[in-house]
Parts: structure tokens; C-alpha cells; sequence
């Protein structure tokens, strides 16, 4: 399980590095590159996949230190 989680994390972080901040208003200028809502939607699922990934990898690698086996 713990092994699990860190795929989970790694594939998290690789979703978010991979992201475009500044298309969905994150970046530090809140500026956006493109006002087509299509791809600024299609970014923001790329956050929400990445992040999930990560929080439920973390979960994952938490539970495993608890039930080993």
C-alpha cells in the first residue's frame, strides 16, 4: 500500500508540473492566457486529478504505516 501511495504521488505531481497556472488564474498575476473556457476547464480538471491524486497517495502511504503486515 505504501508503494501505491508514492505512484500516486508521483503521478500527482507530474499531472500538476505538467499544468498551465496561469490559464486558470493561479499565477501570481491572476492573468489569464486565454479567455476559451474549454481549455481553462480542461486545466482546472488537471488541478483537481493532480491534487486528488496526491492527498489520496498520502492517505495511502498513511494507512500502510499503520497496518503492516
Amino acid at each position: 500500500m505504501n508503494s501505491l501511495g508514492l505512484v500516486l504521488d508521483i503521478i500527482g505531481v507530474i499531472v500538476l508540473f505538467t499544468m498551465d497556472f496561469k490559464m486558470i488564474g493561479l499565477d501570481a498575476g491572476d492573468i489569464q492566457l486565454t479567455k476559451d473556457p474549454v481549455k481553462v476547464k480542461r486545466e482546472k480538471v488537471k488541478a483537481y486529478i493532480g491534487l486528488g491524486s496526491i492527498v489520496l497517495g498520502f492517505i495511502f502511504q498513511l494507512i500502510s504505516n499503520f497496518y503492516r503486515t
